[in-house]
């Protein structure tokens, strides 16, 4: 049974050459998966590695990291692709729900690829690849928050937040990372209600952050998100603290401080004195509608970096 493929990058060459190369690792690789007991350990562990290095940003050229993908059985080119993050409304995904969404993707005409994301416990980051002659629908999301909520019979519901449509291994990751943002923010609608307690959340529904995700690493926001946060970053860098996150959630719960508070899992005396902080950190009194629009902004541009290893 063919299940998986080695692919060689440009490089300099080995002594031994490359074929030699290919082939022993293919041979440790076979050996290894012949002593694994769990068939889908394999699968888990390539797809927790492409998506991290993808949307930790880990890749000299998008070649590369498309070839990876496409390799993974997951084609890129000429594809619709679009970024999904899912998490049930309570609880964590068990490690066999990646498999089980990947399956769900293939049966309703998708290839997909799924793996954990490091930021946030018990969220599941999947990318989808529509084949031809296949659209994207909410069914289609429906189907893999129902296969992931199989592995958990008694909790089921569950939300899916999807990214942008687009194209290529960049639109792929920008895609996802507006996927990871919606799944963050508790205060999104969804625009989708399915069976079972399923929530479909689109992206199109958050104007802020598709203007953010679109002006992508243009020197102009970079400088807008450093010259508002640089006060909380250099604080949390000196302390260790959390200001920048309390901000977000905060941000992510606009009017409603008690939610904020538990979205920071604070109490809320303890939440209502960050804030404070942060406003005389900052000099902005939070209570004023620019200014939240403009932190928002810069919050949503600075993104968390998945962590290496």
């Amino acid at each position: 049974m063919r299940w998986g493929h080695l692919v060689a990058l440009p490089g300099e060459p080995h002594p031994a050459g490359r074929s030699n190369v290919l082939e022993q690792a293919a041979v440790a690789l076979a050996l290894s998966r012949l002593s694994d007991r769990d068939d889908d350990e394999w699968t888990r562990r390539s797809h927790d590695a492409l998506l991290t290095a993808l949307l930790g940003r880990r890749f000299a050229g998008e070649g590369g990291v498309t070839a990876r993908f496409e390799a993974a059985g997951f084609p890129v080119g000429g594809r619709t692709v679009a970024g999904a993050a899912l998490r049930l409304r309570s609880g964590t995904l068990p490690v066999s729900a990646a498999p089980r969404v990947v399956e769900a993707a293939r049966a309703a005409g998708a290839d997909a690829v799924a793996g954990r994301y490091p930021e946030q416990a018990g969220v599941l980051v999947v990318a989808v690849s529509a084949r031809p002659g296949r659209t994207l629908t909410d069914a289609l999301f429906s189907s893999l928050a129902d296969a992931a909520g199989s592995a958990r019979l008694d909790d089921p519901a569950a939300v899916v937040a999807v990214g942008s449509e687009a194209r290529g291994i960049t639109g792929l990751l920008s895609s996802l990372e507006e996927a990871v943002e919606l799944a963050a923010g508790a205060a999104a609608r969804p625009d989708a209600r399915l069976g079972r307690g399923v929530v479909i959340q689109r992206v199109q529904h958050r104007p802020l952050l598709r203007l953010v995700n679109a002006l992508g690493n243009d020197p102009r926001m970079l400088e807008h998100t450093e010259h508002l946060l640089r006060p909380l970053i250099e604080y949390d860098l000196a302390t260790g603290g959390d200001l920048v996150e309390v901000l977000r959630a905060y941000l992510s719960h606009p009017g409603n401080r008690t939610r904020a508070a538990a979205a920071s899992h604070l109490s809320r005396s303890v939440f209502y004195q960050r804030i404070a902080l942060i406003e005389e950190l900052l000099g902005m009194d939070l209570d004023d509608g620019e200014t939240v629009a403009a932190l928002h902004a810069a919050v949503l541009a600075r993104r968390p970096t998945p962590p290496s290893g």
